[in-house]
């Protein structure tokens, strides 16, 4: 909407159209709109690698095309790329986690705290940047055992949630915490973006020893409901982009 605002102002009329997660449904929009000979396009990609066809259509037509918030990928057809900076947002979750408990001293003092792990869809390119800035940060505190994971899940393409999506985070989350965290519950969450953690955090409602023994949330993206979460202290971190 801000965006549509913004050129609006400057006389540009504006389409907007929301695929609701749906690639097919976005693929469709977009040939309509290139169809209709607009003068550019804007897209935040449901899926980075599916527009490669329709893109090549647009570029023949000279229709400029800006890719927002993720990469598109696979095509040469692109004007120009717009997007948040994941290293800062991957290192900004991490470094809470290391304030938040102290783990520069928790080797002295013989403490150790587990975490676990749940991000973007596997070929989400931001969600790889994110995890990555993260592990540069974590890395030596899981080599000092003060980390430990014990799903032993790590790697992005272990902690990526297929197609992002809600239902699967949720029951994931839960299937973890069954499988490792009946006896003392999970100390720190990561979840790639706000939007499945809302999701994580009824996965973790339903787990039993929960309630009393809170984890450390951290996520990003800042939706309605994050802020909601913030002030029930179902999360402790939501970063803005």
């Amino acid at each position: 909407e801000t965006i549509k605002k913004g050129l609006e102002a400057k006389g540009y009329p504006v389409e907007l159209a929301y695929a609701g997660n749906d690639k097919e449904k976005q693929a469709q929009q977009i040939s309509q709109m290139v169809k209709e000979k607009v003068s550019g396009l804007i897209i935040c990609p449901v899926n980075s690698g599916d527009l490669k066809d329709v893109l090549k259509k647009a570029k023949k037509q000279g229709i400029t095309v800006i890719s927002y918030d993720r990469l598109i990928g696979n095509t040469e057809n692109l004007s120009s790329y717009v997007g948040f900076d994941y290293n800062d947002i991957g290192k900004e979750m991490a470094e809470y986690f290391v304030k938040e408990k102290k783990l520069d001293s928790a080797k002295k003092e013989k403490k150790s705290y587990t975490i676990e792990f749940f991000m973007g869809a596997l070929d989400d390119m931001n969600g790889r940047i994110q995890m990555d800035a993260m592990m540069d940060v974590l890395d030596p505190y899981f080599d000092q055992g003060v980390l430990q994971c014990k799903s032993l899940r790590t790697i992005y393409e272990d902690v990526s949630i297929a197609k992002a999506s809600k239902e699967i985070a949720e029951k994931t989350c839960e299937n973890i915490m069954k499988a490792n965290y009946m006896d003392s519950p999970v100390d720190l969450i990561c979840v790639g973006n706000d939007d499945m953690t809302e999701n994580i955090v009824s996965a973790l409602k339903g787990q039993s020893g929960f309630e009393k023994s809170w984890p450390v949330i951290v996520s990003s993206g800042n939706n309605q409901a994050a802020f909601e979460r913030l002030k029930e202290k179902k999360q402790a971190l939501s970063v803005y982009q």
